[in-house]
């Protein structure tokens, strides 16, 4: 199947922005995945580096310093592959026979793929979704996680945003189910701790969680015209505006500001924290900046 080709010019913009294995396409996608695809590689960007192997060990001081850590750098254009430049910056953890798995993998990917121009429509899409991000507090990892829906926004603001926000709370979903199996096979980090886990997963549950139907239900009525013109509508946009914050203060004020008080950061426990929050506030502000950005 053929797949878009980006420009010259756009070609190593995009390519610095995807991610290993989960932007394969699917008929070439291997029969294994990272431990998660939440990572975006862009050198130097320490809130991305947690979800990459073999820097599990360095995720908090990264996310303290944003100094620049060694890791895979996949390059792709749209969904082809271009494997030459995978070893980039290698870690040493993947150095080896796992290292030249994954290029030989690519590279039989990249020849598989074959690509095309994009059309008029295609590039009307890609323009208006890198407005869209601009400004929002991340506008390379908007773009990148928005761009598989591109052909279904048709201009429109709203499904954007619609979009972003159920990524977000995607993401609290991921970060509620590892803390909840940190806490069924044991912390290890003692009874404080896991209190302050139980606290999170029950906060998560009982007053986020269960209003991601509601928001995404208003925002449903705010893509069309007649939705953003009824008498209802500025209400409704400040209801969703205050669940999507609810998405951000969840994860980092309440959960880690009740784990710091009793957890090490630099322990196991405390480095999935903080990686898991940083995904969570990442993309819960994106959708944040995107809700704020409404025109009624």
């Amino acid at each position: 199947m053929a797949h878009r080709h980006r420009t010259t010019s756009q070609r190593p913009a995009r390519a610095a922005r995807r991610c290993l294995l989960d932007r394969l396409p699917a008929p070439h996608r291997p029969p294994f995945a990272l431990p998660t695809t939440s990572c975006r590689c862009r050198n130097a960007s320490p809130r991305h580096v947690h979800g990459l192997p073999g820097v599990a060990e360095h995720r908090t001081s990264v996310l303290r310093s944003g100094a620049s850590v060694r890791h895979v750098m996949v390059w792709v254009t749209a969904s082809s592959v271009v494997a030459g430049s995978l070893c980039r910056h290698l870690t040493s953890e993947m150095a080896g026979s796992t290292g030249l798995f994954l290029l030989a993998l690519l590279a039989a990917s990249a020849r598989a793929s074959p690509t095309r121009d994009e059309t008029p429509s295609e590039l009307a899409e890609d323009k208006f979704l890198r407005a869209c991000c601009a400004n929002t507090t991340d506008p390379a990892v908007c773009y990148d996680s928005l761009f598989p829906r591109a052909s279904s926004f048709e201009g429109n603001h709203v499904k954007v945003t619609t979009a972003a926000t159920i990524i977000a709370y995607e993401q609290l979903r991921s970060f509620d189910a590892e803390l909840r199996s940190l806490l069924r096979g044991g912390t290890g980090a003692g009874e404080l701790v896991d209190r302050a886990l139980v606290s999170c997963v029950t906060y998560f549950e009982k007053a986020v969680l269960i209003k991601e139907d509601e928001a995404l239900a208003t925002l449903l009525r705010l893509e069309t015209v007649d939705g953003r013109k009824t008498k209802h509508a500025k209400s409704d946009l400040d209801d969703v505006r205050d669940r999507v914050s609810n998405v951000l203060s969840s994860s980092g004020l309440l959960c880690m500001e009740g784990f710091v008080r009793h957890g090490n950061l630099e322990s196991p426990v405390g480095k999935k924290m903080v990686a898991g929050n940083a995904t969570v506030t990442l993309y819960g502000a994106i959708a944040l900046y995107l809700v704020a950005s409404i025109k009624l």
